[in-house]
């Protein structure tokens, strides 16, 4: 069941995943529950995702219809409990310290800061705090809420679809899923002028660096194509720009990496987005950040790594490929994206079609001369500042800029 609905809409769904895999109901413990399941060849398990909430059993084809009225009967009635709200908030306060412990959740955090403002999940997310002021039944409530909002039925298995209809219809509370899919999208933001964002981590060995920069909306699938193609040939695989020059050929990172980050169709006026991100050795930051630069401001031009990038892109787009008990809900979230065939088609017919004058062009028109912002972690007593300041104003972040 993937209720259209997810965290970026309310926040509050995150717990509610972890608190519904740890109760049970008015005349079934936790315990009983599972074993109820386990009965019957099934398991039970929720994901709230950034746009939908889902509820996934899997099990014998035979036990369809007993393990739909037992999830049936977990649906209607819940029970709240304060030990697992007690255990949630344990569990939020130790996600809250080993946060701030890792420079790559870190990275991560700003980027999304970058990137979207305050509108950050790392933001916006339910911290230790609100948890603590919550009780079981107000999250409850929102399980009992969620359950009215337009919801997605997926089955993968061997009975017709008859059948999985009839169950479907006697057991699961379709009729009070009549609330609009609620999906929100976050505009990618713009950057205005060169920015260097630095976070002082000082037990960190490694440096981590990241660049993020918005281009021009892609109206067409030509548009598209080029923009991934381009980020493949820049940073995408072990042909590429940032593979060869940072890692291969110098040793400057331990790892080197690009990806373009395209909004939904139903989004196309909205801006796309490329990032990098380098972790390197703390003496090798400025070699690996002036590498990084220079290819962004003078890209060379190597005609004979392009049939291999074309290969390798579509090699990920295959690779990406959804197994067969997937591809039920992938299709119904694609949908509400305003989607009417896999977005991967048309890339898969486009690029074989590219050449080096199409990366070329893309590159002039998008990037070359645009304002990148660049992300700093790692130890600013061994960070070269006033060499730093070159690429950009600098902005040094704290915990709280970043995340709540």
């Amino acid at each position: 069941l993937i209720y259209h609905k997810g965290t970026l809409s309310d926040p509050k769904l995150s717990a509610l995943e972890s608190y519904l895999s740890d109760i049970g109901t008015d005349s079934l413990t936790k315990h009983e529950f599972g074993q109820a399941m386990q009965q019957i060849g099934t398991t039970f398990e929720t994901s709230a995702e950034k746009n939908s909430f889902s509820i996934t059993l899997s099990g014998i084809d035979s036990n369809l219809g007993a393990s739909l009225q037992l999830l049936r009967h977990f649906m209607d009635h819940p029970k709240a409990d304060k030990k697992s709200m007690k255990s949630l908030a344990s569990t939020y306060q130790v996600n809250d310290r080993s946060f701030i412990k890792d420079a790559g959740n870190i990275a991560d955090a700003i980027t999304e800061k970058v990137a979207f403002g305050e509108k950050s999940s790392y933001i916006n997310h339910l911290s230790t705090s609100d948890i603590k002021k919550m009780n079981g039944e107000e999250l409850i409530a929102l399980f009992k809420e969620l359950q009215k909002n337009e919801c997605s039925i997926v089955y993968s298995g061997q009975l017709s679809a008859s059948d999985v209809e009839n169950d479907v219809k006697d057991y699961m509370p379709i009729g009070q899923a009549s609330i609009p899919a609620s999906i929100v999208y976050r505009p990618m933001q713009t950057i205005e002028k060169p920015t260097v964002y630095i976070f002082d981590m000082p037990t960190a060995r490694q440096t981590k660096i990241g660049t993020y920069q918005a281009v021009n909306p892609c109206a067409t699938d030509g548009e598209k194509a080029k923009l991934k193609i381009w980020g493949s040939y820049f940073g995408g695989g072990f042909s590429s720009l940032l593979f060869q020059e940072i890692r291969e050929f110098r040793s400057y990172a331990y790892h080197a990496y690009g990806y373009d980050q395209q909004p939904p169709i139903m989004f196309t006026a909205d801006r796309p987005a490329y990032m990098t991100e380098l972790s390197t050795q703390n003496d090798k930051t400025l070699l690996a950040l002036g590498t990084l630069d220079s290819l962004f401001l003078d890209m060379p031009l190597r005609e004979q790594n392009i049939e291999a990038v074309k290969q390798e892109t579509i090699n990920r787009i295959n690779n990406s490929y959804p197994s067969f008990r997937k591809i039920g809900g992938i299709i119904a979230t694609n949908r509400k994206l305003g989607y009417s065939e896999d977005p991967n088609t048309e890339f898969v017919r486009l690029i074989p079609q590219l050449q080096m004058s199409d990366i070329v062009s893309y590159y002039k028109d998008n990037i070359q001369n645009r304002p990148r912002a660049i992300i700093i972690v790692g130890n600013k007593k061994k960070l070269p500042m006033e060499q730093l300041a070159k690429y950009g104003n600098i902005v040094e972040l704290k915990k709280r800029d970043i995340y709540r």
